[in-house]
């Protein structure tokens, strides 16, 4: 059975949805510094930055496959 989306499809899709979040995290930090830190932007650049760096494995992975 044949998966519905390729699998480095889903990892670019979770890559903008981490950097959506990003942006996100920063606007509530700058809007309202008081109730929200800089903490979830540093962890969804983190969470963004790993999906990215394993694209290059998953699409070797995709070609040879």
């Amino acid at each position: 059975m044949r998966a519905l989306f390729p699998l480095g499809v889903l990892v670019r899709a979770a890559v903008i949805f981490c950097i959506f979040m990003v942006l996100r995290a920063s606007m509530w930090a700058a809007f309202v510094p008081a109730h929200h830190s800089l903490f979830p932007v540093l962890l969804w650049s983190g969470v963004a930055f790993a999906w990215a760096a394993l694209l290059p494995a998953i699409k070797r992975h995709e070609v040879t496959a």
